[in-house]
C-alpha cells in the first residue's frame, strides 16, 4: 500500500474514533459550544484541534461523561501517534 493510502486510512480511523467520542458526549450537559468547535475543525482535517475540543468538553461537560468518551480519545490519540496523551486519558478512564 502507498504511504498515501496508508495515511488516509489512519485517518478514517481516527475520524471513526472521534465521532463515537462526540456521539457519547453529546449525551452529557454543556458541551455543545465545544462540539460546535469540533465539528469545525474536522471540517477542515484539524484532527488534533478536533480531539483537543472533544477533551475539553468532556473535562467542562456538568455531567459526568461516560468512560467510553475517554476510551475513544486514547484511540484516536494513539491513531495519531500522540502518546503522550495516552496516561492522561488513562488517568481519565480509571477514574471514571
Amino acid at each position: 500500500m502507498r504511504f498515501r493510502e496508508e495515511l488516509e486510512k489512519k485517518w478514517r480511523v481516527t475520524i471513526a474514533l472521534l465521532s463515537e467520542a462526540r456521539g457519547f458526549l453529546c449525551e452529557c450537559q454543556g458541551v455543545g459550544k465545544y462540539i460546535a468547535e469540533y465539528d469545525e475543525y474536522l471540517d477542515h482535517n484539524e484532527l488534533e484541534l478536533a480531539l483537543d475540543m472533544l477533551e475539553e468538553a468532556a473535562l467542562e461537560a456538568t455531567s459526568k461523561p461516560p468512560q467510553k468518551v475517554w476510551s475513544k480519545l486514547k484511540e484516536a490519540a494513539e491513531s495519531m501517534g500522540l502518546e503522550d496523551r495516552c496516561e492522561f486519558y488513562d488517568q481519565q478512564i480509571r477514574n471514571s
